[in-house]
C-alpha cells in the first residue's frame, strides 16, 4: 500500500511474497503521468520503503514486483499516492442546528488532490485551492466528485461513490465529514 507520508515523500508496505525459487528482492517502479513509463526507484528486500524523490501536490503511481533467484518477476501489484497532506479533519461542534464544521482548507485540500488525479490522467487542472469562503455547499461536492470521476474514468478505473451516506445535490444538502473523508480515503 502506498500513502503520502509528509507533502515529500510517500511510504510504501507491501506483505512477503512465496515463490517456488526463493524471493531474491523486491523491485519499485514509479511514475507521475499514466502516460509515462515506468523508472525504477528501489531494488531491496525490506518490505517497506519510504520513497523520498517525490513532489508535493502530485500523484503517483507505485508498482511492486518480486524477483526471484532464477531472475523471473511475480506479476506486479500497484497502488496510487497523492503527496496533499490534510492539516486538520472536519470537527463535530454544536451550531445552530447541531452538526460538522467543515472549513475552506478542507475543499482546498480535496481540490489540490483531485487535480493531482486529474494530471496524472493527463487531464488539466480544474480548481484554485485558496482556502475557500463562505459556506462548504453541497454543489463543492458534486463538482469535485465529478472532477475526480472524469479522471478515474480516464484512468480505467471505477468511478468514486460515497458508501452509507447520500451523495451531496441540490436536494441532499447537507456535507458532513463522512464526506470529507471518504473522498481523502479514496486519493490518499
Amino acid at each position: 500500500m502506498a500513502t503520502a507520508a509528509s507533502a515529500t515523500s510517500v511510504s510504501l508496505a507491501w506483505n512477503a511474497s512465496t515463490d517456488n525459487v526463493g524471493v531474491a528482492s523486491y523491485v519499485i517502479d514509479r511514475k507521475a503521468l499514466n502516460s509515462a513509463g515506468w523508472t525504477q526507484v528501489w531494488q531491496g528486500n525490506a518490505l517497506g520503503y519510504l520513497d523520498t524523490a517525490v513532489v508535493s501536490s502530485t500523484m503517483y503511481q507505485y508498482r511492486i514486483r518480486a524477483l526471484d533467484a532464477a531472475n523471473n518477476y511475480s506479476d506486479p501489484a500497484t497502488d496510487f499516492a497523492t503527496t496533499v497532506i490534510y492539516e486538520d479533519d472536519p470537527i463535530h461542534e454544536p451550531y445552530e442546528s447541531g452538526g460538522t464544521v467543515i472549513r475552506g482548507i478542507h475543499v482546498a485540500r480535496l481540490r489540490e488532490a483531485i487535480d493531482a488525479w486529474r494530471v496524472f490522467a493527463g487531464q488539466s487542472r480544474s480548481f484554485t485551492y485558496g482556502a475557500a469562503t463562505g459556506w462548504v455547499t453541497a454543489a463543492d461536492f458534486t463538482n469535485m466528485l465529478s472532477a475526480l470521476n472524469s479522471a478515474r474514468t480516464a484512468l480505467g478505473l471505477t468511478p468514486f461513490a460515497y458508501a452509507n451516506v447520500a451523495v451531496p445535490s441540490a436536494r441532499v444538502v447537507t456535507v458532513d465529514d463522512d464526506h470529507v473523508q471518504q473522498l481523502r480515503v479514496s486519493m490518499r
